[in-house]
């Protein structure tokens, strides 16, 4: 066992990532609970890909041990070579690098898979996209979940692999347009469709994709990103997000370490992959539309105190309010819980009891009134509902069937 007074732990990682800062944090937060412990910001600006195993880590004699927040693409065998030359306890805090010399911890693929599914069914979604790149394990772990997890409701998904880097700026689309496979899919796949991207970054470009395809965000497409970076809260539409647990990730990395530490190990071969859970979606503009709910609700319903006994076309009652149909319906059944179409029934419904409750009132007028030609329809759709006629249900009310 391995005596130490004070530790000096490094994160490692690359500058441009979003959510590189939550990983510091978390790593600090651990330090401070566990004295004796200093975090070393050891992020750096060059790709990861481009070290050699030959090289020495910038880390080397100047911490105790590093955690990794490192996104890699293609074979990590060379990779891990070089973070060895390290000579310190290593941990990875990411997916994409899956090596039995170092220790993994990352958030579980699982649990954000289950957080996209549920919500966008619940937003009405009837297709599912899986966006992701073509060269990490983390993004193939990712699309392999979401396809898991849907089918347990007998649901499928279409996964796309993208191979141009993006960076989060607003010129990210325009490296989407050569990707015809990627444009058939966006809009030949019936809609709603329902799209999970690998991150924040990705979620952006296929928005603003989508908008440059003449596709309604979110009620042709409701696109959903992972991180919950600044990002997600800064792009137009903002963007629906899944909170991934990087302090909690990083806090068990400091943890990890200093075991290794105590130990006298640099690695720790035995140690199985941990999976922490995501636990919490952000819903913005992408998914369930803008953001002034109160405010929309109130327009929309006076505008069905007004029209809804006729009976209007969902379609109809979207054009007159000045918004798709299906960004009409998918924020009108967030708001009430129930879709326009039922509000519309309950409201006819209420109508027609109330106007059989007057017997002064012929059913020919209580029909008309509804908006139905005939007394006849009306007379079936009050059945079908109630489970009795205009004329059974006047008797019951008001004990007089006439009229």
């Amino acid at each position: 066992m391995q005596s130490f007074r004070h530790l000096r732990l490094g994160l490692v990682g690359n500058v441009r990532s979003p959510i590189i800062g939550r990983y510091l944090d978390g790593m600090i937060a651990a330090a401070n609970v566990q004295s004796g412990t200093t975090v070393v910001d050891l992020r750096v600006a060059a790709e990861f890909s481009r070290f050699k195993p030959t090289d020495v880590p910038p880390w080397r004699g100047r911490v105790d041990g590093v955690v990794l927040a490192i996104g890699y693409e293609g074979p990590t065998g060379e990779l891990v070579d070089w973070v060895m030359r390290g000579g310190v306890p290593a941990v990875s805090v990411r997916g994409d690098i899956l090596d039995p010399r170092l220790p993994v911890i990352y958030t579980d693929p699982g649990s954000i898979a289950r957080l996209a599914m549920d919500h966008l069914l619940g937003i009405g979604v009837e297709s599912f996209l899986h966006v992701g790149y073509t060269q990490t394990q983390g993004s193939r772990a990712r699309a392999e979940a979401f396809a898991r997890v849907l089918a347990t409701r007998g649901r499928a998904t279409v996964t796309h692999d993208i191979d141009a880097l993006l960076f989060g700026g607003i010129d990210d689309e325009a490296r989407l347009e050569q990707d015809r496979p990627l444009t058939e899919l966006l809009t030949s796949l019936p809609r709603p469709l329902g799209v999970l991207c690998l991150n924040d970054w990705t979620a952006r470009a296929i928005a603003f994709r989508c908008q440059r395809l003449g596709l309604d965000v979110p009620g042709d497409v409701a696109v959903v990103g992972v991180d919950d970076s600044a990002l997600a809260a800064g792009s137009v539409p903002t963007l629906t997000s899944i909170k991934v647990p990087c302090e909690a990730v990083a806090a068990r990395g400091v943890a990890v370490l200093r075991e290794l530490l105590a130990a006298g190990r640099i690695s720790r071969p035995e140690m199985p992959v941990e999976l922490v859970p995501a636990t919490e979606l952000v819903p913005r503009e992408s998914t369930v539309g803008e953001p002034d709910g109160a405010g929309s609700l109130a327009r929309w319903l006076a505008y069905l105190d007004e029209h809804a006994h006729k009976g209007p076309p969902t379609a109809q009652i979207a054009e007159d309010l000045g918004i798709s149909r299906r960004t009409f319906e998918r924020q009108f059944r967030r708001l009430v819980g129930h879709s326009p179409s039922e509000e519309i029934r309950i409201r006819r419904l209420d109508r027609a009891k109330a106007l059989l409750a007057d017997p002064t009132v012929p059913i020919t007028a209580v029909a008309a009134e509804l908006g139905f030609a005939e007394a006849a329809a009306f007379s079936r759709f009050f059945r079908r509902h109630i489970g009795q006629t205009p004329r059974e249900y006047r008797q019951a009310a008001t004990g007089q069937p006439t009229g």
